[in-house]
């Protein structure tokens, strides 16, 4: 497939993570603490901080996710994170792998410079590197000599040791599972839950004229939604 330049090909992780922020977006337990952090005023500079700090901490996701949430949280469309860059100093800051210029992140000008229109003169801009290493704890630092298949082998042998830096950091690892249902057939389902069987049927036959479901079946997705929208994330 040929790149448009200063782009580069879509990983399964950048998928499995856009997957994550549409369930995110869509849970209640979640919601709740985004909208308690949202009626902070922004020049309660060190109480936004903190409180912005721990939903970063609990949900997994840095600064730039918790930002761009604020204006898709309550968006239909599936959230946009914009082209993909390898010559940003992040290279790709929504993927399940990462891969950063920790120095230039940490005592590089030119990082703050670029983004110093955007903040307040008094926030504290180690915001954003705390919320990186509190959602990546785990870093692979890669020699500049360091060939693919290097990377590539040096990860397949020693995963053990890998995966057991990572135990400390989590109960377990969090499954991400591919959503069969259409996320604007299963919203339609949820947004009309409380109503009969019968009555969702027909609202989803006249939007989703092709949808195939029987009232079986729209029970359990309803039951599946309730779930996944009411569960606790960490």
């Amino acid at each position: 497939m040929k790149q448009n330049k200063g782009t580069y090909e879509e990983s399964q992780g950048r998928r499995k993570f856009t997957q994550y922020i549409e369930d995110l977006k869509r849970n209640e337990n979640f919601r709740k603490d985004f909208n308690k952090l949202c009626k902070i005023s922004i020049r309660e500079n060190k109480k936004f901080e903190k409180e912005a700090t721990k939903v970063m901490r609990k949900y997994g996701i840095t600064y730039g996710t918790l930002e761009g949430l604020g204006y898709y949280i309550d968006d239909k469309e599936e959230f946009n994170w914009g082209s993909l860059n390898p010559r940003s100093l992040i290279c790709d800051d929504y993927d399940m792998c990462m891969i950063v210029d920790t120095f230039q992140l940490k005592y590089g000008k030119k990082y703050q410079k670029i983004n110093k229109e955007y903040w307040n003169e008094d926030f504290d801009p180690e915001i954003i590197i705390k919320s990186y290493l509190s959602s990546y704890p785990i870093g692979i630092n890669i020699h500049k000599f360091a060939s693919k298949r290097d990377v590539i082998d040096f990860i397949e042998k020693r995963w053990p040791s890998i995966n057991a830096f990572l135990k400390t950091y989590r109960e377990k690892p969090k499954r991400i599972r591919k959503r069969k249902l259409s996320r604007k057939l299963a919203d339609c389902i949820w947004e009309n839950h409380n109503l009969p069987v019968k009555k969702i049927k027909q609202i989803i036959d006249e939007e989703f004229p092709h949808n195939g479901l029987v009232y079986w079946q729209i029970l359990k997705i309803k039951n599946l939604e309730k779930k996944r929208r009411n569960r606790k994330i960490s």
